[in-house]
C-alpha cells in the first residue's frame, strides 16, 4: 500500500537524526563527544530525506536510520513521493531487503 500524501508520504516521514550517534560520536566530523561549532552549524541547516535505496526501513543501505543528507532540490522533489507502510517481502515471504 502506498500512500502519496498524509504522514505517510516522503515529505512528512523525516525526522533529523541526531548530531551524536548513539555511541556519542558526530555524524560530520565522526569525533567521540564533539562540541564543535562547525558541526552544530552543519548539523542545524542540514536538510534530510527518507532514503530513497531502502525507503526508510534501514536494510540494504548506507543511510542513517533510514534518512540521508539532502539538498533543497532533493527535498522538493519528496512532495509526491509515496513511502510503503512495510517492507516487501519476497517470495518466500522474507524481506526482500535482507535476502543477497
Amino acid at each position: 500500500m502506498l500512500v502519496p500524501f498524509g504522514p505517510y508520504s516522503a515529505a512528512h516521514a523525516v525526522v533529523k537524526p541526531m548530531r551524536l550517534n548513539n555511541a556519542n560520536v558526530c555524524i560530520y566530523c565522526m569525533t567521540r563527544w564533539c562540541t564543535s561549532e562547525q558541526c552544530v552549524a552543519m548539523h542545524r541547516a542540514s536538510l534530510w530525506i527518507v532514503c530513497e535505496t531502502c525507503n526508510g526501513f534501514d536494510v540494504g543501505c548506507h543511510c542513517m536510520g533510514g534518512v540521508v543528507e539532502a539538498t533543497q532540490a532533493l527535498v522538493a522533489e519528496q512532495e509526491h513521493r509515496s513511502l510503503p507502510l512495510t517492507a516487501p517481502v519476497n517470495d518466500d515471504g522474507e524481506f526482500a531487503y535482507y535476502v543477497a
